[in-house]
């Protein structure tokens, strides 16, 4: 509780407040990095395995209902396919575009 006190934090709740702020913000800034690296224009890929990643901008009809899927990134990318394997909850692998994460 001196502690708490030191540091101006004169009630529980303000505690709490910082505490759910420091939440808030890593979240925000883990969401960011996770839109803003996944790859570059030509298909090189920051992305590694076992990194949680959000499938996004599929156009196909199939594709469209992955759009907003949350999976892991099961291999390392594809030189060939440009791709990485990325696992869906119940072991389902599919073959996505590093853009596409």
């Amino acid at each position: 509780i001196g502690v708490m006190y030191a540091l101006g934090l004169t009630h529980p709740y303000m505690v709490w407040d910082m505490v759910c702020d420091s939440i808030v913000q890593s979240i925000q800034n883990s969401n960011a990095q996770a839109d803003g690296d996944a790859g570059d224009s030509r298909g090189n890929s920051t992305l590694s395995v076992g990194r949680s990643v959000k499938i996004h901008g599929l156009r196909s009809e199939r594709g469209r209902a992955l759009n907003g899927k949350y999976g892991t990134i099961a291999t390392e990318l594809d030189g060939e396919t440009g791709r990485h394997g990325v696992m869906l909850k119940g072991g389902r692998i599919l073959a996505v575009k590093p853009g596409n994460l």
